[in-house]
C-alpha cells in the first residue's frame, strides 16, 4: 500500500529529491546522473525491492522512512533508495538517499 501511494505521490509531482548527504551528490556525478533521473528510476520501484520499513526518522521531524533497494542494470549495482513520506502522505514526500547499496547506508 505504501508504494501504491508513493508511486501516485511521484506521478503527481508531490515527491522531491532531498539528499541529506554529500554521497547522495558524489554517486550522482560519478553517474552523471539528475534529481529527474532520481525520480524515474524510483517509478520502477516494486513490492520485491522492499528492505524496511516504516521507522521513525532519526532527525526527530514527522514522517516514516521506507528503504528500497533496485537492481539497476545500466550500471551492474543495486541502488539503495530511502523514502520519507510526510505524516499527511496526500501533502507529498522525499527520496533521502540515492546511492550504490552498500556504501555507507545512512
Amino acid at each position: 500500500m505504501f508504494l501504491q501511494q508513493f508511486l501516485s505521490l511521484l506521478k503527481e509531482g508531490k515527491v522531491s529529491f532531498a539528499p541529506r548527504s554529500n554521497k547522495n551528490s558524489e554517486f550522482l556525478l560519478e553517474y552523471d546522473l539528475t534529481a529527474d533521473d532520481v525520480l524515474e528510476f524510483c517509478t520502477r520501484l516494486k513490492p520485491e525491492h522492499y528492505q524496511w520499513g516504516p521507522r521513525d526518522d532519526h532527525n526527530k521531524t514527522e514522517g516514516d522512512i521506507w528503504v528500497f533497494y533496485l537492481p539497476c542494470n545500466e550500471f551492474g549495482i543495486t541502488l539503495y533508495i530511502k523514502i520519507k513520506l510526510w505524516m499527511k502522505p496526500e501533502s507529498g514526500g522525499a527520496i533521502i538517499s540515492f546511492h550504490e547499496e552498500g556504501k555507507h547506508n545512512d
